[in-house]
């Protein structure tokens, strides 16, 4: 190369361009101004074109055919070549049509030289060689390696020896010689000589602009070195600010110390307090006498700023003698929020109080109007940087409203735990108005008033609590009298306890203790009720009564069988005085046991009333024995019973009225009393609002219940978790020790496992109720994505929080096992000024960082310790200066590492970092390189001889600080030196001798490789030892080439065949990849640490254990190295080419495994390669994807509905698709399935009735690689699009429709689901959420049901109003969830037939039975749904026309019936009669028999009352004239009332067996009247 110097590399970065003699195109990488090459000239012709036509002599051998073209990955624009280095594109950075930068990563330098190198022969190059072609030969070969080689190598002309220095200055200031490099031959080249001693090379001050034979430059008292160190100085300027001040004696920083002095105390010209210690620099140096660059002088355990401000000596370890350090003394310490009228005094260890923040509350959980109603002072929130003891906390309060302040006020805290604001023993202070408790831990602090605290959580305790899964079970035990006075009563008492049983649950136990002179167990707890009845049934009588001895049974019974989990009931039954009983009572109670007495006869009432209060129970006295089965029955009610119509375990009044939950707020919350689980969000209302408490403080009790969650909210916290899915939760795998990270690196880089077996594995759960339940920065939906655990800031325990270790691309589960890192900024070193002065001096500038803490630093020199840095924070730079003996030659000292740091992290993670080197460049680059592990052993080995390479070629390539200027130039450099040698032939000669060579070059040289080595000889021997093999390998290899080629390898370099050598070398030794990656990190003060633990997914995606092509990309989105494992097991386990799947399609699988969630993992290996393909080819949000998946797992869709149902998804518009999202969010697995087996007509009508319609289905479709789908065509006109209006449903309206609709099994059409959206949408609000409920329990039933009922107000000739319509539709809903009727369908059935041979009164009859609301409506509806069945059933008979049938006449009382035997209370004032007959009979309709249930209070008596409305009402027929009576009824007339209805009957009715008799009676009233009873199935054919 003309115009070169005498070294192979020429000195990088010039300032001054040299003049264009060439046509060099190609920018080099990291250098001033591009020069140019004036040997060197691409032709001009070459490679205008980047995708010119496939060459027939393409590196002389046929072009690859069309088949191999295929198989390469797309490219992101085809008039670019095709990608060589991964998914890269590569680029054009001059514009030329050639594409110089290979690799795509921006630059162009040695690394696009390996690129084309190592990919010359591969597919994507032959097909786009002309883009390669610089030489312009019309073929790509090594000739063009070669010119890109040279090119990215340009060398300014205007410094011929290449020394660093430009020509004019080596002839005008520095008076050397401007042709040869090293001009006074001290093996020192000119640029790196330093003539003053000041530290700084000759090309240095050259770029300064400081002179270079005088270390004061603008003599301001200050050397060049230190100025060109500090920013705030010019070394050139002794004033630099112009304030009048020289530099020197400046003092920016404010700390009372020029910089002059701070260079003489060591410490920071641009930080008041180096050592961190809370003291200014000035203050330590010119007062206290303190250390200024240690922050604890006496090491006491406290700093010295602390110290002075709590009055110890920071000058000895133990202030006051007492033979306890400072540090381990105990303070008391204050802190003071005058604004907030906070006042802390806390007592610990050190100056806390200095670490406390006092803070407004700004959660707005906190700030509301009923926090406001209970508290008198602000809300605070309190927060201690360190732990302590105690703390009192004084709040000040205003006194406005309360009347007794020291009775009325408290300090309260939020305790999240319980769920509530919670009392502290206070004291307060009425003349100053504040409040003060002690607590051991802060949180949030407010003053309250006691009462309004307990009347805003003042919950009703329910009938019968609830744990987690429902109702709390009962036990019961029946204490059950046997003694001989109960002989007369024995079928009674056995009937009673019968009754109590049959009240149970499934969940209760029953037990039976019998007691007389004494008690044994005759049944132990048992849910067996059959086997109790039946051990009731065999209870006798005899002996006497020992009430306590039964009672002591029952107690050891519970004690026993039973526990804490469940309710203890005793009932005692007794009719005698009997012995004991209160103390037996008292251990009842002890037990948390409830007993419920009942006596007759001759009972003791005062000892029975005793032992109920004293265990909280409740005392019964019957007078007629008769009545003991009805108490028991009510007892059984209030104790073990509730009105439960949706079996939640809460009461429906309960329900309604709703609860007081927990939380700062005490809301009030109704749920459904119809639906288990109101929200719909798989967790029982029961179970998110949790159990019943009571807090108590002063007299006064809050009470509420601790819930889990909101039972009306889906998402209580908002997090985008539903709260069942936080209470499921989910599995953390995570290492807790660097040991334990260690070995599963290294298990995943050896291939011998997926290191799974090193991992923890944890079950966690978020909290419903928070969105960061840790509160540590990651939300608790980030938490279950990463696969983190919600209830630690530290998942895997290595002191760094998992928010840091997020941010800083670290990986969250997996413990710090990286040591800390140290940059190397500035290493100089200074020659004495004359060799009489044994001295030199070294002066470092580096950048210590670890993300945990770093423990210790330690700047040896020979091994000899010079200097400990004080730790300050993760990250510091660190200034070192220090003074050695000078030994040995420059050449020597800078040839092999003679200075280490040496660093240490708080996990005993350690670093041996050289300081001074030249061979150790290639580490250094290593070091901060994304891409290279250097806790490899190939790295230990690759960079050990590359080391070694460079210690042999460093004085004759350049100085130090050409090292650190361009390291990948000087790698460059080192590897043409070694492939330009001349004779490599004979080099193997040479190397036979190596056994010799190599023995003696271990003993000249151990000491410098032992410098030269970053890897700890304790720590990491097997790295030590592979770095130190090939150091000495290096070394060797260096001797050999340069004992054969001296001076002759810089012409060497430009011929063909050593190009291509250099370019294999590079390509094939994975030591000079490692080393190449330098360039892109040029700026050592980056970011690059934050990336070293994630090396282990970077490192996995690239590991060739994944067998399939595209797995990587797969891999890609892993967060984490456990992620990364979890995918590859995945994708490892299906029979799916991910090479089939497009690069976006590999990414949308990747995105969706690495959402952690099991069932899609097993759904993905589930499926094959057309069911993944369905999966990945449809834009979509993740969330959706995994639903799909989900549902593909579950088995609610197959292959076939799968498919169907993403086709028809990609066929929506975006507000489709974000509607379907939002419906397939809130019906998981039956929105997937809905899609999957409904017509597209239909699907598109639920989906987006109103806004634009799905395109063809099939047109985007056909991207899918499958026909196995359902019919999809173009959907017909529909709400949208008929041109008919749409209705515009509310939105929360519209959510429950169509959450219906997707649910509906059964035959659906679009038609249908048009109409009943116009029926909704003329029903008013309530019918509107009755219509969806119907939709949802009866399916298509309810939604021709709620197209007929509106149906009914159509038109001018309409039965009903709109008003009675949506009376209608409520009364369906609400009677659609009774057991005892018929199916609404049947009902709405019979209207219509009703209605269309407009059959009169059936308006009155509809109104009469939809009129009324709750437990009434359904009654009467019941009646509507016997009278309607009824007149139907009477219109299809031959002998009845529908103008002859009238519904609901009316028929009032006339006073003209009353007669002797028959008064106006025997008649009803006003009825009606269900069913007239013109000339035929009276029907009355009763959908009801006659047998009433035993368990609900007053059962026989409301029967009997039944019976007596029923005798009224016929009475009034008979008045009215009707002779011929027809009851229509479910039973047979002659089936006989229950004796216990029979003894409530009374009047006329008294005596009476059967309904038959009750006829009876009323035809004796009239003469001529006959009352005929049939059943409903005989109404139609007689």
């Amino acid at each position: 190369m003309t115009g070169t110097g005498t070294g192979p590399l020429q000195t990088a970065g010039n300032d001054i361009s040299g003049t264009s003699t060439g046509n060099q195109a190609v920018t080099t990488a990291g250098n001033e101004p591009t020069q140019t090459q004036p040997t060197q000239t691409p032709a001009a012709t070459a490679g205008n074109q980047a995708t010119g036509p496939l060459s027939t002599s393409w590196n002389g051998s046929t072009e690859p055919n069309a088949s191999a073209i295929a198989e390469l990955a797309p490219r992101e624009n085809d008039s670019h070549p095709y990608p060589l280095v991964g998914d890269n594109q590569p680029t054009d950075p001059d514009g030329d049509g050639l594409y110089e930068d290979v690799n795509g990563d921006g630059a162009v330098n040695i690394v696009d030289v390996d690129a084309l190198s190592r990919h010359l022969e591969s597919t994507a190059a032959g097909a786009n060689w002309s883009a390669y072609d610089y030489t312009g030969d019309n073929r790509t070969d090594v000739g063009d390696i070669q010119w890109l080689f040279v090119a990215t190598r340009s060398t300014p002309s205007n410094d011929t020896d290449g020394d660093g220095l430009p020509d004019a200055y080596e002839r005008n200031v520095t008076k050397t010689d401007p042709r040869v490099a090293d001009s006074d031959g001290d093996a020192v080249i000119d640029g790196a000589e330093d003539w003053d001693n000041d530290t700084l090379p000759a090309y240095r001050e050259y770029r300064l602009g400081t002179d270079p034979q005088s270390n004061d430059t603008d003599g301001d008292g200050l050397t060049d070195d230190v100025e060109s160190r500090l920013q705030s100085v010019d070394p050139t300027d002794p004033d630099t600010d112009d304030d009048g001040v020289q530099d020197s004696a400046a003092d920016p920083d404010n700390d009372s110390l020029s910089i002059y002095n701070e260079t003489v105390a060591g410490t920071l010209s641009n930080d008041p307090d180096t050592d961190g210690d809370g003291l200014l620099d000035g203050t330590e140096v010119h007062q206290l006498g303190t250390d200024p660059l240690k922050a604890d002088t006496d090491n006491d355990g406290l700093p010295d700023g602390e110290e002075v401000r709590l009055g110890t000596d920071p000058l000895v370890a133990d202030s006051n003698d007492n033979g306890v350090s400072d540090g381990e003394e105990s303070y008391t310490t204050t802190a003071t929020n005058e604004t907030l009228g906070v006042t802390l005094s806390l007592t610990g260890n050190g100056d806390i109080g200095n670490g406390t923040t006092i803070a407004p509350q700004d959660d707005p959980r906190f700030n509301t109007s009923r926090v406001g109603n209970m508290s008198a002072s602000p809300v605070v929130e309190l927060n201690s940087e360190q732990e302590f003891s105690s703390a009192n906390v004084t709040l000040g309060y205003n006194e406005t409203g309360v009347e007794n302040e020291s009775q009325d006020l408290a300090v309260f805290t939020y305790d999240p735990e319980a769920g509530i604001f919670v009392p502290l023993n206070s004291t307060v202070d009425a003349t100053n108005n504040t409040a003060t408790a002690e607590t051991t831990h802060f949180s949030t602090f407010a003053v309250f008033d006691i009462s309004n605290w307990a009347t805003t959580y003042n919950a009703t305790e329910p009938v019968r609590q609830t744990d987690d899964d429902g109702l709390r079970p009962v036990d019961v035990t029946l204490v059950m009298d046997t003694s001989g006075s109960m002989s007369s009563s024995v079928k009674l008492r056995n009937t009673a306890g019968q009754r109590f049983v049959a009240g149970l649950l499934d969940v209760d136990r029953a037990a039976v203790v019998d007691f007389d002179s004494s008690a044994y167990v005759a049944q132990d707890l048992t849910s067996d009720f059959g086997a109790a009845n039946s051990t009731l049934d065999n209870l006798g009588s005899g002996g006497g009564t020992d009430i306590g001895s039964g009672l002591s049974t029952a107690n050891s019974q519970f004690a026993s069988n039973s526990n804490d989990s469940r309710a203890q009931v005793m009932i005692l039954l007794t009719d005698g005085r009997g012995n004991g009983g209160i103390s037996e009572a008292q251990t009842a109670a002890n037990q948390n046991t409830t007993v419920y007495t009942v006596g007759f006869d001759n009972a003791n009432r005062d000892k029975l009333r005793d032992i109920a209060n004293i265990t909280d129970g409740e005392f019964n006295y019957v007078t007629d024995r008769l009545e003991l089965p009805n108490v028991f029955s009510r007892i059984a009610e209030n104790t073990t019973e509730i009105n439960d119509t949706d079996g939640d375990g809460l009461s429906d009044e309960m329900e309604r009225e709703g609860v007081i939950l927990g939380g700062p707020n005490g809301d009030r919350v109704t749920t459904d009393p119809k639906s288990a689980d109101t929200d719909g969000d798989g967790l029982s209302d029961s179970r998110e609002i949790g159990q019943y408490t009571e807090v108590s403080y002063s007299g006064r009790t809050a009470s509420y219940y601790n819930h889990l969650a909101n039972p009306r909210q889906v998402d209580t916290d908002g997090d985008n978790l539903t709260d069942a899915e936080e209470v499921a939760g989910w599995e953390v795998q995570r290492t807790t020790s660097a040991d334990q990270s260690t070995e599963f690196t290294n298990t995943l880089y050896s291939s011998a496992g997926d290191g799974m077996g090193h991992l923890e594995t944890i079950s966690v759960q978020s909290d419903p109720t928070l969105s960061d339940s840790d509160s540590d920065g990651v939300t608790d939906a980030q938490e279950r994505r990463y696969r983190l655990d919600p209830h630690s800031h530290d998942t895997d325990n290595d002191s760094i929080s998992d928010h840091r270790e997020i941010v800083k691309g670290l990986d969250p589960t997996i413990h710090d096992f990286q040591p800390p890192e140290v940059t190397v900024f500035t290493a100089q070193f200074s020659k004495p000024n004359s060799w009489a002065d044994n001295r030199a001096t070294y002066s470092l500038t580096f950048q210590v960082d670890d993300p945990s803490a770093v423990q210790t630093i330690v700047v040896s020199h020979d091994g000899e310790t010079k200097a400990t840095p004080r730790v300050r924070e993760n990250q510091y730079t660190h200034l070192i200066e220090y003074r050695t003996g000078y030994v040995q030659s420059l050449e020597d000292d800078l040839s092999a590492a003679t200075t280490k740091i040496r660093v240490t992290d708080t996990h005993g993670n350690a670093r041996s970092s050289p300081a001074f080197t030249r061979s150790t460049i290639f580490v250094e680059g290593a070091q901060h390189s994304e891409a290279v592990d250097t806790n490899s052993r190939v790295a230990a080995q690759g960079l050990g001889f590359s080391s070694g390479l460079a210690t042999t070629f460093g004085s004759s390539i350049e100085s130090l600080q050409s090292f650190a200027k361009d390291p990948l130039r000087a790698i460059e450099a080192i590897s043409t030196l070694l492939d330009s040698i001349p004779g490599l032939d004979s080099l193997s000669n040479l190397l036979s001798q190596a056994p010799a060579v190599f023995d003696a070059m271990v003993q000249s040289y151990e000491d410098r490789q032992d410098r030269a080595n970053p890897y700890d000889q304790d720590a990491k021997p097997e790295l030590h030892k592979d770095f130190r093999a090939n150091y000495f390998a290096g070394m060797l290899w260096g001797e050999v080439a340069r004992s054969v080629t001296g001076s002759q390898a810089a012409s060497a370099a430009k011929r063909t065949q050593t190009a291509n050598t250099v370019a294999d070398r590079l390509g094939g030794t994975r030591v000079m990849r490692a080393a190449r990656t330098y360039s892109r990190a040029q700026d050592r003060a980056g970011e690059w640490r934050a990336r070293q633990q994630m090396r282990a997914i970077s490192q996995l995606s690239k590991a060739t254990t994944v067998p399939r092509s595209g797995a990587r990309r797969v891999l890609k989105p892993a967060r984490t190295a456990t992620d990364t494992v979890r995918i590859r097991h995945t994708i490892r386990r299906t029979d799916v080419d991910m090479a089939e799947l497009d690069p976006a399609q590999q990414r949308r699988l990747g995105t969706l495994l690495a959402e952690n969630d099991p069932a899609v993992a097993r759904a993905v290996r589930q499926m094959d390669q057309d069911e993944i393909d369905a999966l990945t080819r449809v834009e979509m949000d993740t969330r959706t994807r995994s639903d799909f998946a989900r549902a593909y797992e579950s088995g609610e869709v197959d292959s076939d509905e799968l498919t169907t149902a993403l086709t028809r998804y990609d066929s929506l518009d975006a507000d489709g698709k974000a509607e379907f999202d939002e419906m397939l969010a809130r019906n998981g697995d039956d929105a997937a399935d809905f899609a999957g087996r409904t017509d597209s007509d239909t699907f598109d009508a639920v989906v987006s009735p109103c806004g634009a319609r799905s395109a063809p289905s099939l047109g985007r479709a056909g991207s899918l690689r499958t026909d196995r789908y359902h019919s999809v065509a173009t959907p017909p006109s529909t709400l949208a699009q008929s041109g008919g209006s749409c209705p515009d449903l509310p939105d929360d309206v519209e959510d429950d429709l169509q959450d219906a609709l997707v649910n509906v099994d059964g035959d659906l059409d679009a038609d249908s689901v048009d109409d009943v959206r116009r029926s909704i949408n003329e029903l008013d609000g309530d019918a509107q959420d009755s219509a969806t409920n119907l939709i949802e329990s009866e399916g298509t039933d309810g939604v021709s049901v709620t197209n007929d009922a509106t149906d009914l107000s159509d038109g001018s000739d309409s039965v009903l109003t709109d008003g009675e319509v949506d009376d209608l539709v409520r009364a369906y809903d609400t009677y659609s969830d009774k057991s005892y009727g018929r199916d609404v369908r049947d009902i709405q059935d019979d209207i219509d037939d009703l209605d269309q041979n407009d059959v009169d009164g059936l308006d009155d009859a509809i109104n009469r039975g939809t009129s009324s609301s709750g437990d009434d409506i359904s009654s009467n509806m019941k009646g509507l749904d016997g009278e309607v069945e009824v007149n139907s059933d009477l219109l299809d008979r031959d002998d009845i026309d529908a103008n002859d049938l009238e519904m609901d006449k009316q028929i009032r009382e006339d006073s003209s019936w009353e007669t002797d035997s028959l008064q106006s209370s025997d008649y009803n004032s006003n009825t009606d009669i269900d069913s007239d007959i013109d000339g035929g009979p009276a029907y009355e309709v009763k959908n009801l028999d006659y047998e009433p249930f035993a368990e609900f209070p007053r059962a026989y008596e409301e029967t009997a009352d039944s019976l007596d409305d029923l005798r009224t009402k016929l009475n009034t027929f008979g008045a009215s004239g009707q002779d011929e009576i027809v009851v229509v009824v479910r039973q047979d007339a002659d089936t006989a009332f229950a004796p216990e209805v029979q003894r409530s009957l009374s009047g006329q009715l008294s005596g009476a067996e059967s309904l038959r008799d009750l006829g009876d009676q009323v035809e004796s009233n009239f003469n001529g009247v006959e009352v005929t009873f049939k059943r409903f199935n005989e109404v139609e054919t007689s």
